[in-house]
């Protein structure tokens, strides 16, 4: 599949057999794994969309992207996963401590 799409046009594509074996980067990977647990105990907490902005934006601050790009792509994937949750597969979240308190 992958050469059939490289073929349409001068499209650089890499392949497994491409890459440079390199060594994992063990520590990035326990302190995303760390994260993500963090992340699943803090959503009855702080509710999904909450939990799942500061995940995203956290993680991919760690995994190098900077800036306001960094904002606005993880509050662009959330409300994009919230929206699916809610309008397309019609699953509601049940109200998190954060919002109980608040309103």
């Amino acid at each position: 599949m992958a050469l059939a799409v490289k073929s349409l046009g001068n499209v650089r594509i890499i392949l497994d057999m491409d890459i440079q074996h390199t060594p994992p980067k063990m520590r990035l990977v326990t302190v995303l794994l760390l994260l993500f647990s963090a992340y699943c105990l803090l959503i009855p907490l702080l509710g999904y969309f909450v939990s799942s902005f500061l995940f995203l934006t956290v993680a991919m601050f760690l995994v190098g992207f900077r800036g306001i790009r960094l904002l606005v792509q993880s509050l662009a994937c959330t409300s994009l996963l919230y929206l699916l949750f809610i309008q397309g597969l019609d699953v509601w979240f049940p109200e998190s401590w954060l919002s109980s308190v608040l309103f």
